[in-house]
């Protein structure tokens, strides 16, 4: 049946608003990401304008839920040739992936390659972030900035890429120590080192002294990290922290940047891994300006 002039034209037009609109990234948010990182709408914001900066379309979604219906839901929803989730969702994203051959997931902090020909891993390399933090331990200790005593470095290694990035931070440390002139005695560097995750009572009994500054890099065990510090007054080096966790007291933390890792699936040719460099952001206040969310802080440390 033929449809009128008019009506096939309206058709038509409607198709060409729609695909115009389509997005050409979909980013895929868990919970944990929506209430924390985007908890004021400011990662979507930094992953819409990053993909503006390289001519293409980011579409942000938040799942309500981690379920495999959810995801599929979410992506028969939006169309999108690429999707970017975190590596949190990664055995329901393979799955899914096998249901949408067509389309391309990254999976953002996986560090292997993914057993699927349209999934990649984008991996965040800490070595210069690790570096860098350790320099700043001892420029804040050296600087004064109302604390007093040495660094004390809770660590979890739990492969060898997490050795290194302890060495690094170790021997960078030391080496801002003997450029700034001071000895082991008058800036020491205590090392607590786990092979696998801590709890309270460990944390409890290593920060049971004070301290000028804690750095810790637990994995999931830095939010206990933070109930065992609680109030006290001492500065604090960690990672991944989240928007309410960023205080006067926080000098600074290794950040995994999801507009890095987008502005890399995005220019990068395509690849089974894909590396991004992890940032080491000061903060919380930046060239005097007081800095309250995480992608406002990142992007202020570029």
């Amino acid at each position: 049946m033929k449809l009128p002039v008019r009506a096939a034209f309206a058709a038509i037009a409607a198709a060409v608003v729609l695909s115009g609109c389509a997005p050409d990234v979909l980013v895929i948010l868990d919970p944990i990401h929506s209430a924390t990182a985007d908890s004021n709408g400011g990662l979507g914001r930094e992953l819409r304008r990053s993909a503006r900066a390289q001519s293409a379309r980011a579409l942000v979604v938040s799942l309500d839920e981690l379920t495999a219906d959810a995801l599929t839901y979410t992506l028969e929803t939006h169309n999108a040739p690429t999707v970017l989730l975190p590596a949190l969702v990664g055995r329901m994203a393979l799955q899914a992936a096998a249901e949408f051959p067509e389309r391309r997931f990254y999976l953002i902090g996986r560090d292997s390659a993914a057993p699927a020909p349209n999934v990649a891993a984008v991996r965040f390399d800490r070595s210069a972030a690790f570096e860098a933090a350790a320099r700043a331990a001892v420029d804040v200790l050296a600087a004064g900035r109302g604390v007093s005593g040495g660094c004390t470095l809770l660590f979890l290694v739990d492969s060898p890429q997490r050795a290194d990035e302890l060495e690094r931070f170790r021997r960078s440390f030391e080496q801002r120590r003997e450029a700034l002139g001071l000895s082991e005695a008058e800036l020491a560097l205590t090392v607590y080192q786990y092979s696998s995750v801590p709890d309270s009572d460990a944390l409890r009994e290593a920060l049971a002294s004070d301290h000028g500054l804690i750095a810790f890099f637990l994995g999931r065990a830095n939010a206990a990290a933070w109930e065992v510090i609680g109030s006290r007054e001492t500065a604090i080096i960690s990672e991944w922290l989240l928007p309410q966790q960023i205080d006067a007291r926080v000098t600074g933390w290794i950040e995994h940047s999801w507009s890095d890792a987008l502005q890399e699936v995005l220019t990068a040719e395509p690849s089974p891994v894909l590396e991004v460099a992890a940032r080491y952001v000061h903060g919380p206040v930046i060239s005097s300006r007081r800095v309250n969310s995480m992608p406002a802080a990142a992007d202020a440390g570029k």
